[in-house]
């Protein structure tokens, strides 16, 4: 590391592209030495510095810019140029330390509202990092909306992959910078700024949040929409092209259609026990959850008390008493077995209402729910069959 802070500004005619490839060309040709190495740092890496300044004009500015340091100032300065941003978080370990400190020296003058913090942490603690990039993000108070970028050029491997995953789960703008790497000086040339996608939205994670916060709003038609639309585009089609079915089913329970419900269950039945059968279990117990609100406010027909009372089994094994028994009371009710007595106790009624006609009939209809149910659950559901 040189005393002298790193030059980031340059003066030049013409083209800057031109201006800046002519440099480069002018350094390849020198020989391996101290020559070389300080017309890198004095005339190449300044015009580096230049054209991503350039670059930049018209990216939306961040809140918060995450830098990794590794044993060089020349990526982590550059990631910081790409990115104009309020504060700019430089995660550094013991020995990289040295070089945040270059790169903050390097930038400061010509960005002095800029907020910038080093972060020390352990370059091998995969867990520790992640925690100490959730804490930089929850320490700033950063508003819903904020503006978050993560570099993923430098630092260890353990702090990308730490930086990669914590920005993902996030949604935060990811990148790296790209270069030609000249083994023989140790340096890089011709950089730029590549935009990584987030690989939750390969998969459409976020947007599945979302339709499954849909769904437990009651928005069971928006909420078939969203996940049909993930069928199309996510790759995890089966299991959303499930979730789409038992969207439709609790739409079709709100309107009051038992045969519309009937067969969206038997689509999802089909779709989820041939395609993802270790998921199912969790999948329909979320929905069940998600709909229980439904279920108590329509028990009309005896399709839906059946229903009632397999929510009503979930709820209990929840360890949701209340909405256990409003549901198998409701049950009851649909039934034509009137109120039931208060001295019976929950898993008693709920017991006594898998004995009646009705949903033994329905067993058959509601098996593949009560099957996957009880593998998630199997010592509390046992004490209920």
């Amino acid at each position: 590391m040189m005393s002298d802070p790193l030059p980031t500004h340059a003066t030049w005619e013409g083209d800057l592209d031109q201006v800046y490839d002519s440099a480069v060309a002018e350094w390849l040709g020198m020989e391996p030495g101290l020559e070389a190495a300080a017309f890198y740092r004095q005339r190449v890496f300044p015009l580096t510095c230049e054209r991503f300044r350039r670059d930049r004009d018209g990216v939306e500015p961040l809140d918060l810019l995450y830098v990794p340091v590794g044993t060089q100032p020349f990526a982590p300065t550059l990631a910081a140029l790409a990115n104009s941003a309020a504060c700019v978080a430089l995660l550094e370990t013991s020995a990289s330390a040295p070089y945040g400190q270059e790169v903050e020296a390097a930038l400061a003058a010509g960005s002095p509202e800029t907020v910038f913090l080093h972060v020390r942490v352990h370059e091998t603690a995969v867990a520790d990092i992640a925690l100490a990039i959730r804490d930089i993000f929850d320490t700033r108070a950063l508003p819903s909306g904020s503006k978050v970028g993560a570099d993923t050029t430098g630092g260890t491997k353990v702090m990308t992959a730490a930086m990669a995953g914590v920005g993902n789960l996030y949604g935060w703008r990811l990148f790296y910078i790209s270069s030609t790497f000249e083994r023989k000086f140790g340096f890089s040339h011709h950089e730029h700024l590549v935009l990584l996608d987030n690989v939750l939205d390969v998969f459409g994670a976020r947007r599945r949040e979302e339709a499954l916060a849909l769904l437990s709003a009651g928005a069971c038609a928006a909420a078939e929409e969203a996940f049909l639309a993930l069928v199309a585009e996510s790759a995890a089609s089966a299991g959303d092209r499930g979730w789409a079915s038992l969207a439709a089913a609790s739409g079709a329970l709100r309107r009051g259609e038992p045969g519309g419900m009937r067969r969206h269950l038997r689509q999802a039945a089909a779709t989820l026990q041939t395609r993802i059968p270790r998921s199912v279990g969790e999948m329909v117990l979320r929905s069940s959850q998600s709909t229980r609100s439904v279920l108590q406010a329509r028990i009309g027909d005896l399709d839906s008390a059946a229903l009632a009372w397999l929510a009503a089994k979930v709820c209990w094994n929840q360890a949701d008493p209340p909405a256990a028994r409003a549901l198998a009371e409701a049950a009851a009710k649909a039934l034509g077995l009137g109120a039931p007595e208060t001295t019976e106790k929950t898993p008693a009624l709920i017991r006594r209402l898998a004995g009646t006609e009705a949903i033994r009939q329905r067993r058959a209809l509601l098996g593949w729910l009560d099957h996957y149910l009880g593998e998630g659950l199997a010592e509390q559901v046992e004490v209920l069959r």
